[in-house]
């Protein structure tokens, strides 16, 4: 018998999780904050599924890496083009994302796990 083709199935992911990660760290801004560094020695890029989602990771992990402030005024400043639809996105409930960053970064890397 013959494995059955799920080509129809497609990877877990959670992209509105995902989301709020990147707008949770985003609402923080502050390179030491106790719960941005939490979040950035667990998460990877790849943890993210979306590719603009990565990207924007990728930036707030560069911005860290300067010890540079990565609020929405300097995050701006950085982001490509093609992946700006999400800065409306970070405005809404920012604070609500910020305080639950660390419990949607684990959920964001529950779905790394489940992916592989």
């Amino acid at each position: 018998m013959s494995k059955p083709k799920l080509n129809h199935i497609k990877p877990p992911k959670a992209s509105n999780i995902e989301l709020r990660v990147i707008g949770g760290l985003i609402a923080i801004g502050i390179p030491n904050d106790l719960k941005v560094q939490n979040a950035l020695m667990r998460l990877t890029d790849d943890c993210f599924y979306e590719y603009e989602l990565r990207i924007l990771f990728n930036i707030i992990k560069k911005l860290i890496a300067e010890n540079q402030n990565f609020d929405i005024v300097n995050f701006i400043d950085h982001i490509p083009n093609d992946v700006s639809k999400y800065i409306a996105e970070f405005r809404h409930a920012a604070y609500y994302r910020a305080v639950n960053v660390e419990h949607d970064s684990d959920e964001v890397m529950s779905y790394k796990i489940i992916r592989k």
